[in-house]
């Protein structure tokens, strides 16, 4: 996902799977956290593998939360965690309660990036130009 800088607001995504966009965060400190942006998904979820390579014990849950999925389209428990800081270019989340998803290997990404992430922001997709746009929120 390198290439010429992008404007003020713009993080460099890739379109995969059908055209979503992936974006690279910073989690934790650590680099290269591969999320789908997602608004479908009301909380940012990170599988148990990309927990433990940020530092977090998957084992160690803040709480259990139940919550509607759509594929199962049942009520399920799933485990939340606290990251000190999710990281896209200059936007910054900080003690983010992320839960624990379990996705596809073939699938290649850590998580989703989800709405309790992005309604801090205004953000608009833009999928021409292979980017996510954020805004700050208006005071």
């Amino acid at each position: 996902m390198r290439g010429k800088p992008f404007a003020a607001g713009h993080v460099r995504a890739a379109r995969e799977y059908g055209g979503v966009l992936i974006v690279e965060a910073i989690v934790n400190g650590v680099r290269g956290v591969r999320l789908m942006a997602d608004t479908g998904a009301a909380w940012t979820a990170l599988t148990p593998t990309s927990l433990e390579r940020v530092g977090i014990d998957p084992a160690r849950p803040m709480r259990t939360l139940l919550v509607a999925t759509a594929q199962s389209r049942q009520i399920v428990p799933v485990p939340t965690f606290r990251i000190d800081d999710l990281r896209l270019g200059p936007f910054k989340a900080h003690g983010l309660e992320v839960v624990m998803l379990e996705l596809p290997e073939s699938l290649a990404l850590d998580g989703l990036l989800g709405v309790n992430f992005l309604d801090r922001f205004r953000p608009t997709f833009d999928f021409q130009n292979h980017a996510l746009v954020l805004r700050q929120q208006a005071m």
